[in-house]
């Protein structure tokens, strides 16, 4: 049960059951940018962060009413597939090529289809006419000067800039989590709005309530959330038989600084890769695994790359 505040109103001639399968994120869409926005046919949206459900959703309608639709985006992944979903994407990055958080096969498949890239560029403004309207967003030209603290090349403004022409724009880059619930039942929140807890048990301040994931850090990666899960499973296990027994649910491996005197396995098994016509129109897997003899080849390689050669006398 939620507030009506929180809720849609079931549209004309649209049954319960049929209101229930829309997506919400299309009512959201459809009320900001085509009733409020005014967006037309023929005209360009761009939609920054195009993978997000509000991004999504505004790419396939915008295109479906023959707009124009452009989008930015924070990861090769992400622009791959806003460019099947039929946008023209361009990945804003305020660091260099060489700076990109992403493997050089991903740049290099990204630029096979047709995805275009500014580097040293970061989003500074959304510009408007006189009658109101979106124009274009105002994109700033970065430069390196210095290291930042976490050792990575620190990007600042050059003070240039250059403009992405646009009539309609879209901010979808993340969503944030609903803390109010929380604070009703009494849970101690840090400044920024996060759930405090202890660490490593991620206890909060009532007791028997444990808290992690983005609830936590705020926006973060699946893989942390997980990570934070386990450790919080293990303090309400101890808490509640009393013992400690986790790490019996996992096996101890060892490894010594040696190699196997003849090394089975050869070359790395490249597996076979969608061509880039078939694979922009469809959100096929571009890779397609391996065959059952690539997976025992793969499978008797020798991976001891972490063991250090040392010179004996």
């Amino acid at each position: 049960v939620v507030h009506e505040t929180n809720a849609l109103p079931v549209p004309a001639g649209v049954s319960l059951i049929e209101a229930a399968a829309i997506p919400e994120t299309y009512c959201t869409v459809w009320t900001n940018v085509f009733d409020r926005g005014g967006l037309r046919r023929g005209e360009w949206l761009l939609v920054h962060g195009g993978t997000s459900g509000i991004g999504t959703t505004a790419i396939q309608l915008a295109k479906a009413l023959e707009s124009r639709v452009l989008t930015t985006v924070g990861s090769t992944a992400k622009a791959k597939a806003c460019l099947r979903l039929g946008a023209d994407v361009t990945i804003v990055y305020r660091r260099d090529k060489d700076e990109m958080p992403a493997n050089s096969h991903e740049i290099n498949d990204a630029t096979d289809e047709t995805i275009n890239f500014m580097f040293l560029s970061a989003p500074y403004r959304i510009l408007g006419n006189e009658k109101g309207k979106v124009a274009g967003l105002e994109i700033h030209k970065m430069h390196f000067d210095g290291f930042d603290n976490a050792g990575r090349k620190k990007p600042v403004d050059t003070g240039e800039s250059a403009i992405v022409e646009c009539d309609t724009i879209i901010l979808a880059i993340g969503e944030t989590v609903e803390f109010e619930p929380a604070k009703e039942i009494g849970l101690e929140m840090r400044k920024n709005g996060a759930v405090r807890v202890s660490q490593p048990t991620f206890k909060t301040n009532l007791p028997n309530v444990y808290a992690g994931g983005d609830a936590v850090t705020g926006p973060a990666t699946v893989s942390e959330a997980m990570g934070m899960a386990q450790q919080a499973a293990e303090a309400i296990d101890r808490d509640l038989m009393k013992v400690k027994r986790f790490h019996l649910l996992f096996r101890d491996f060892k490894y010594k600084n040696e190699v196997e005197p003849e090394p089975e396995g050869g070359k790395r098994v490249d597996p076979k890769k969608l061509p880039v016509k078939e694979r922009i129109s469809n959100f096929q897997e571009v890779l397609a695994g391996y065959t059952g003899e690539q997976a025992m080849a793969e499978a008797n390689r020798c991976l001891r790359c972490d063991v250090k050669c040392q010179d004996q006398d």
